[in-house]
């Protein structure tokens, strides 16, 4: 018998950055992701969007983009922004 949460597998922001940084530092390295912290999610519809929040204003480099799915996890979506 399997279960399906009446909120997802992924039902909170906490939930949804733990497994993009997960992902992220399994594809871009302990180091790079470390150096992005703190990682924010918002969800949109069924889909968490994680990413850095660029600061200050106008910094150099970019951020890693992973989308979670809600309902069971899956990362449908990565790349390392520029």
């Amino acid at each position: 018998m399997s279960i399906h949460p009446k909120n997802g597998f992924v039902p909170d922001e906490s939930a949804a950055i733990k497994i993009g940084e997960a992902t992220a530092i399994a594809q871009y390295g302990e180091k790079r992701i470390s150096e992005e912290k703190p990682f924010r999610a918002r969800l949109y519809g069924d889909t968490w969007i994680v990413k850095r929040t660029l600061h200050p204003q106008g910094a150099v480099g970019g951020t890693a983009v992973i989308k979670v799915s809600k309902h069971d996890g899956r990362i449908l979506f990565m790349m390392h922004q520029q």
